[in-house]
Parts: C-alpha cells; sequence; structure tokens
C-alpha cells in the first residue's frame, strides 16, 4: 500500500534534476536518482546513475536487476532528496503530494504524485494523480 511521507509533500519544482548538478559528472555516477517513464508520467522510479552519454542521455541501472540497465533522455531524470521524517509541514486537503509506492517483483519503488483529500488524526486519503505506470521508462 503506497505511504505519505512528509518528507515528500513539496512540489516536483523544488526537486533538483541531474542536468542542474555544478559537480563534475565523474562524482555523480552511482548515486541514485529517480526515473520517469516520459515528460508526462507522474511516477518516479528509485534508479542509480551509472553513466552521463554526450551530457543529453544518461545509462541507468535498477536495484536487483528488477528492470534491465537503460539509457534514458536526461530531463526524465531527477536527483533523490534524502528523507526527512521529522520534517513539519502543515498539509492541507488539495495540496499535492508524493507517495511511495513499494517496491515489486517488476517495479522499482518510486514516489507517485497525488492530491491529498483528508487528513484526520494524522491518518491521510490521497488521490493519485494521472496512472501509475507498470512498466519500466
Amino acid at each position: 500500500a503506497p505511504l505519505l511521507t512528509q518528507s515528500m509533500a513539496h512540489s516536483s519544482a523544488q526537486r533538483p534534476s541531474v542536468a542542474s548538478s555544478s559537480r563534475p559528472a565523474q562524482h555523480v555516477l552511482l548515486e541514485r536518482v529517480e526515473v520517469r517513464k516520459n515528460l508526462e508520467a507522474t511516477t518516479w522510479y528509485e534508479a542509480r546513475l551509472c553513466d552521463v552519454v554526450l551530457g543529453t542521455r544518461v545509462r541507468l541501472s535498477f536495484d536487483n536487476g528488477v528492470w534491465p540497465d537503460r539509457e534514458v533522455p536526461l530531463n526524465t531524470v531527477r536527483r533523490r532528496l534524502p528523507l526527512k521524517p521529522n520534517a513539519a509541514l502543515e498539509l492541507r486537503p488539495g495540496d499535492t503530494v508524493e507517495v511511495f509506492v513499494a517496491a515489486s517483483d517488476h517495479n522499482p519503488c518510486g514516489w507517485a504524485l497525488g492530491r491529498l483529500v483528508t487528513l484526520t488524526n494524522g491518518v491521510a486519503s490521497v488521490t493519485l494523480e494521472g496512472r501509475p505506470a507498470d512498466a519500466p521508462p
């Protein structure tokens, strides 16, 4: 079942892309990142950055080989932010959040875009935006 974490309750616009890094590429390699199937997808899957190809594409690998290594456009990859479970947020119905989706035999773990419907006694009800993809990027 999806899990809403307060640390991810911010817009994707606040999350830096891999391309925005000022560090040289050799220091980024094997860094954990998140990737989506295409520019319209609303689910970001966890991956590892293996290589930058000509500055416009990156090669990724996935934990436990759940998906084969692949090359994807740089604009479909973003940095993975560290979890901050003690972050204090004032969430309200209608807020856009990201919901944790656990890994399965067919997909790596990831974050799906959602909208907070209700929040009662610390229990959140969230509607997922779009349709989380079940296929690899």
